[in-house]
């Protein structure tokens, strides 16, 4: 629930804050809201929506909606059609950063980066 949420979030600032961390990491979520609280306690901490959902990614990017500076993608969706590269160009376009998250695999990181993540 909600006060759990912000109860977690504020440890996980207190640790950053603790260990002088806060300008060295890239807080990461699926809970956009989780993110918001987090910026509204650490200023200009860098913050990475997780898309699980490419419907949500595309409402992210294309209603103008930008409250993160990283979008990451699971490393299974690909870049291989227009519309998923309109959506990777549209954020770029607005200053976010496209990234992968959950990549284990050395084939697949190459993949990535060679298709412009």
């Amino acid at each position: 629930d909600e006060a759990d949420r912000d109860e977690l979030v504020a440890t996980i600032a207190g640790v950053l804050v603790e260990q002088g961390a806060v300008n060295r990491v890239l807080i990461s979520s699926i809970d956009l809201e989780a993110l918001n609280v987090i910026e509204a306690m650490l200023p200009g901490i860098e913050s990475g929506y997780i898309a699980i959902l490419l419907d949500r990614m595309h409402t992210l990017l294309t209603e103008g909606e930008y409250p993160i500076e990283w979008l990451l993608v699971q490393h299974r969706w690909r870049v291989n059609s227009a519309s998923q590269q309109a959506l990777v160009e549209r954020g770029r376009a607005n200053g976010i950063r496209i990234g992968a998250w959950t990549v284990n695999h050395w084939p697949r990181s190459r993949e990535l980066a060679d298709s412009g993540y």
